[in-house]
């Protein structure tokens, strides 16, 4: 990037209504971010966040600038795992953090609109592999779910075989076989767990 076009890029985008400081984009050595400056005088430094893969300069507006700086947010606690799940945009794009579970953002969903039900559909997917691996084949496939329209399935987990909605997950008991699951159990299970 010229210096030249830089500078054309380089704009104050406004001011933060709850800090009262100047926001501005600004261009660095890994491309545009936005950052919010800091009292004169103070030690700390001025908050920075990255755009977003595909995000231009000139659509940043100070909506769009504010969101990014309250990158990574909180989005509500896992239901099962009891952890915080919090929306981050990272080195290698955006992502979502729940405990010790992380899962990368598709290119169809972004982190500042990205809904906490979007977020626990993501939690439950097996976890991709560096490079695009493949997606663990379920055991079972027992039909769709009337509450989330997903196809209810069951798969082996950590601690053995589960079944899920998309949404919920419930361990099978040791001594039940999965082709002894019928889809009308498997919703009595989603249900009821859903309801604690």
């Amino acid at each position: 990037m010229t210096e030249k076009s830089k500078e054309s890029i380089e704009r104050e985008v406004g001011v933060c209504p709850e800090t009262d400081r100047t926001i501005s984009l600004k261009v660095g050595r890994f491309g545009p971010y936005v950052q919010r400056a800091v009292r004169e005088g103070s030690k700390m430094r001025p908050r920075n966040a990255a755009l977003l893969k595909g995000m231009e300069p000139d659509d940043v507006t100070l909506e769009i600038a504010l969101k990014l700086l309250s990158l990574p947010i909180t989005l509500g606690t896992h239901p099962d795992l009891n952890q915080e799940v919090v929306v981050h945009n990272g080195r290698y794009g955006p992502y979502i953090k729940c405990g010790s579970e992380t899962r990368s953002l598709p290119a169809d969903l972004s982190p500042l609109e990205i809904t906490f039900e979007q977020c626990l559909l993501l939690l439950v997917q097996p976890k991709k592999a560096r490079g695009g691996g493949a997606r663990k084949k379920p055991v079972k496939v027992l039909g769709q779910s009337p509450v989330t329209e997903q196809n209810v399935t069951i798969l082996v987990g950590k601690f053995g075989l589960y079944v899920t909605d998309g949404l919920t997950n419930v361990s099978l008991p040791d001594q039940m076989p999965a082709d002894d699951l019928t889809l009308e159990h498997a919703l009595e299970l989603l249900a009821a767990k859903s309801k604690r």
